[in-house]
């Protein structure tokens, strides 16, 4: 009869289960990335151009002779919500937005405002979706990476 011992499989054991525990909890790697989706939002609102690479549409004349700090840069005037757009994490889950008001208006557009989105998402509002052209396609792909090396392999990149 013919054996066959198998070694060595207590550490690919201890391997998964590591990658498992991991993968409960992604807080640690989530808020690397929420920092770095922060930034991606800055970005936008410096270049005047959405997460995609789109620019922003320009300002009504009658907008810009109505700005109080004389800013001719679309979503650029008294800064509140650049400002306000947070991210952060807990858990498995990433938070991205803003609690003012206006702020789905200028990210969806409405009859009279043209849509400029500063955050990496697109579609419904309802059901927004990972804006996944340009710049911000760019981010979710290296999240994506980001994740599966931080699972696999515990690092933080």
């Amino acid at each position: 009869m013919t054996q066959l011992r198998v070694t060595g499989i207590d550490d690919a054991i201890r391997t998964v289960r590591s990658a498992a525990e991991r993968a409960r909890d992604l807080s640690p790697i989530l808020r690397v990335i929420a920092e770095d989706t922060k930034t991606l939002v800055d970005d936008s609102f410096d270049q005047s151009r959405s997460p995609s690479g789109a620019p922003f549409a320009p300002l009504a004349p009658a907008t810009k002779a109505r700005r109080r700090k004389g800013s001719s840069k679309p979503l650029v005037d008294t800064g509140r919500l650049r400002n306000s757009v947070s991210a952060s994490a807990a858990g498995n889950l990433l938070s991205v937005g803003t609690n003012v008001v206006y702020g789905a208006t200028h990210q969806y557009g409405s009859k009279r405002v043209p849509a400029r989105p500063f955050l990496p998402f697109a579609g419904d509002p309802a059901a927004p979706v990972l804006e996944m052209s340009g710049p911000a396609g760019d981010h979710w792909r290296a999240v994506a990476e980001q994740i599966r090396e931080y699972i696999i392999t515990g690092r933080i990149t």
